[in-house]
């Protein structure tokens, strides 16, 4: 191949920034030979983009006639175009065989929602150079860069220092077969975590019915609201179980109580508020196993998640505890923690403005990991000569290495969930 590119992110190798960072970069352009153009633009863009299609059914002429319908949706935070050399209306120019470098820069607005990649919709970022040809095909080379807005725990609402308690009391069959109750009880020390962080969970069983509960799930869920604007409003929902662990049952009129916990991979955080038409957040669901036909009886615990963990406030309600005092070596208890020692990563170059938030723990700035769901293609469809392979990318996101060290919680004014079915 006669013409290589390659775009660099100035000191960041990773191409991670924060809204309201100022992105800067160069452009490598290699030619074998000389090369006819009209001019070299530069595009960077960041935009969130909605779609998915659904068959619906519509009725003409007393007959039933089926159609697929393409829901969209979009919303644009950045598009700056710069030409590098020449413009669209120029006279052709020889660029000569060789290196070239052009350098750019760019302020990112502050009001960018975090990078995330999903199967109906993503926020996505992107440099692109076009080498815009006469007579021929444009030919492109484009490389996906990772937004993140800053969510710190410790200003985003005061009620996630607060613990949760969830509950709920199921009843098998009815009167005058009806049973004792059972009651489900589940304790978190707060309601914010980011990842690398583990979710403390206590549950309590009382299981004063007639039936045995086989086990317990936990799973931890990412959901995610897409929003359609043409043809017309629609929403379509994901929900991915993010971590899961199944931990043990209870035998009738018994009562237990288990400790567990939940490792948080890399994730993007919590945006209900950022973006119109791509919302995320978590839910912790906690669901017994009963045999026989009984309707299913669940938690479900709203979970923010956060770029930058709580710390201690002045009162030091929340401050920094080892986890495993926390967690009981009673009978009944079952500990579940990670086992593997914390990897080092030497080569990640950490995004600066963290550095100020995480002064204020005793914490390491944290290591940026690729997304758990792995690489997407970001070429358009409209691209059809682009500069060597498919372009690839994988948003990252921040990750804590926390040991064993998980925040710890007031013991008063507890946030409440009740439930009874």
């Amino acid at each position: 191949m006669t013409i290589t590119c390659n775009i660099k992110f100035e000191n960041n190798p990773q191409g991670i920034y924060f809204a309201g960072q100022n992105l800067a970069g160069s452009v490598e352009l290699n030619l074998g030979v000389a090369k006819k153009v009209k001019a070299i633009s530069l595009k960077i863009c960041g935009f969130a983009y909605t779609h998915w299609s659904e068959s619906e059914t519509y009725r003409v002429n007393g007959k039933n006639h089926t159609r697929i319908v393409h829901y969209r949706g979009r919303e644009d935070y950045l598009n700056s175009t710069t030409y590098l050399i020449g413009s669209p209306h120029a006279n052709e120019i020889e660029i000569l065989p060789g290196l070239h470098t052009y350098n750019f820069a760019c302020l990112l607005p502050s009001n960018m929602p975090s990078s995330f990649e999903g199967p109906y919709g993503h926020i996505r970022y992107t440099v692109k150079v076009t080498l815009e040809r006469p007579w021929k095909f444009d030919q492109t080379y484009k490389v996906g860069f990772t937004v993140l807005k800053q969510l710190d725990l410790n200003y985003d609402n005061p009620d996630l220092r607060l613990p949760v308690h969830a509950e709920t009391i199921k009843y098998f069959c009815c009167w005058p077969c009806k049973s004792g109750p059972l009651l489900l009880n589940v304790k978190l020390p707060i309601g914010g975590y980011v990842p690398g962080q583990t979710i403390p969970i206590t549950l309590t069983i009382d299981n004063e019915s007639r039936e045995k509960i086989d086990e317990i799930t936990f799973k931890l869920k990412k959901i995610v609201r897409c929003l359609s604007q043409t043809p017309r409003q629609k929403v379509k929902e994901e929900r991915v179980v993010v971590v899961m662990k199944r931990g043990g049952g209870c035998d009738k009129f018994q009562k237990k109580q288990y400790q567990y916990s939940l490792l948080i991979p890399a994730l993007p955080p919590t945006n209900l508020s950022f973006c119109k038409i791509i919302q995320i957040s978590y839910v912790l669901k906690v669901k017994p196993i009963v045999a026989g036909m009984h309707k299913d009886n669940k938690l479900t615990i709203p979970i923010v998640i956060g770029t930058v963990p709580l710390t201690a406030d002045r009162n030091g309600s929340v401050g920094w505890v080892n986890l495993a005092a926390e967690l009981s070596d009673g009978p009944n208890s079952m500990q579940e923690r990670p086992t593997a020692p914390i990897e080092e990563h030497p080569d990640v170059v950490c995004v600066p403005s963290y550095d100020d938030a995480v002064k204020r723990t005793s914490l390491q700035p944290p290591s940026y990991e690729e997304s758990m769901y792995g690489s997407v293609n970001i070429d358009e469809p409209e691209e059809s000569h682009p500069l060597g392979n498919p372009n690839t990318y994988t948003p990252r996101y921040p990750v804590y290495h926390f040991g064993t060290v998980q925040p710890s919680a007031p013991t008063s004014n507890e946030t409440k969930i009740s439930t009874e079915l």
